[in-house]
């Protein structure tokens, strides 16, 4: 016959192998959930990174036509007229120009201050 304390003892045994179980089980689903967010959100970056890069890359090609229609000479000769003429004529390409640059010297300073 056992004892009340052995009886104690092994039902505690029995309830902390159970604990550690389905803790274990938690952990794993948990590791497995995390496991799928992280790829699903580094597929979406992957996504955004690729459009912003064909999208950067259209903007590019566009300020180099708009340069190359120029003739040079009307950007150096009257320039705020140009960005006007330019404001006015292609909107979408100036705000995409804007944001690339702004978005670069943000790069470049955030690496400024991250170096201190």
């Amino acid at each position: 016959m056992s004892s009340p304390s052995d009886e104690f003892t092994d039902k505690a045994a029995h309830l902390a192998d159970t604990a550690s179980d389905k803790a274990k089980d938690f952990a794993d689903k948990a590791s497995d959930k995390i496991s799928d967010v992280v790829d699903d959100a580094s597929d979406k970056a992957e996504k955004v990174a690729d459009a912003v890069s064909s999208a950067t890359g259209d903007a590019v090609k566009q300020v180099k036509k708009t340069f190359a229609d120029a003739r040079g000479n009307e950007v150096f000769d009257d320039p705020a007229g140009f960005l006007r003429r330019q404001l006015r004529d292609r909107p979408g390409v100036v705000v995409a120009v804007a944001a690339v640059l702004a978005f670069a010297i943000g790069v470049s300073a955030g690496k400024n201050s991250a170096g201190k």
